[in-house]
């Protein structure tokens, strides 16, 4: 099995550097930026598998990189992570294309768990568009 690339985006570097370290050991190949900016530079160099983004950051958004991760390949899976949620701004991440929006704090398990629900879809579509069943 392909080890899955992921791009991790937070402004707060003890929570990059938590996730990252918790990701990593599940064998999953991660990047880390720590603003908007960073991250949308690699997104346009580099392919991810799946984006988790801060929401608020100082510069641009997480909805920025939620907007260029899916112009540049729209079945990475991406998921925003903010400490201050309201209706509205779930309502532009999903219409941008999140996968999967959670409120801060977010556990290492149950962010593990999201990431793995949505690595097993974005898998199955692949499959589906690959090999489609008559």
């Amino acid at each position: 099995m392909n080890t899955k690339k992921l791009l991790l985006v937070d402004d707060e570097l003890s929570i990059l550097r938590s996730y990252a370290r918790d990701l990593s050991v599940q064998k999953y190949d991660v990047t880390t930026a720590m603003d908007a900016e960073t991250a949308i530079e690699l997104i346009r160099s580099t392919s991810f598998n799946l984006v988790v983004t801060d929401v608020a950051m100082p510069g641009l958004s997480g909805m920025h990189v939620v907007a260029e991760a899916k112009k540049r390949d729209a079945q990475v899976c991406v998921i925003l992570l903010t400490g201050c949620g309201d209706f509205e701004s779930a309502v532009q991440a999903l219409r941008l294309g999140a996968d999967d929006y959670l409120l801060k704090p977010v556990d290492s398990d149950e962010l593990l768990l999201r990431i793995e629900e949505l690595l097993h879809r974005q898998e199955k579509r692949q499959q589906e568009r690959c090999c489609p069943t008559h």
